[in-house]
C-alpha cells in the first residue's frame, strides 16, 4: 500500500505472538502474528496478519532481506464448512 493511501486510514499494530531465531550468529528469522487495527469509512476496522522477516548482519548492522505480511485465515471451522 502506498505511504499516501495508507496514513489517512490510522493503522496500528500489536504484535500478539513472536519468535525470533538466529542461525550462524549472522542471520535472524523472525516469525510471528499481529493485529493490525485501521479506520475504513469512518469505522474501525481489526486484520490479523502473520509475518515471517529475515535478517542478515552486514557489516555490524542486521538488515531486512524479506519481509512478507499476510492475511492470516479464518477460524478453520469456517473454512470447512
Amino acid at each position: 500500500m502506498i505511504l499516501h493511501t495508507l496514513l489517512p486510514i490510522k493503522p496500528q499494530g500489536v504484535i500478539n505472538d513472536r519468535e525470533i531465531r538466529v542461525h550462524n550468529n549472522d542471520t535472524l528469522l523472525d516469525s510471528g502474528d499481529y493485529t493490525f487495527s485501521f479506520i475504513k469509512e469512518g469505522k474501525p476496522m481489526k486484520r490479523k496478519r502473520a509475518t515471517p522477516n529475515l535478517y542478515k548482519k552486514i557489516e555490524g548492522l542486521w538488515k531486512t532481506m524479506n519481509h512478507r505480511s499476510s492475511a492470516m485465515p479464518e477460524k478453520i471451522a469456517e473454512i470447512l464448512l
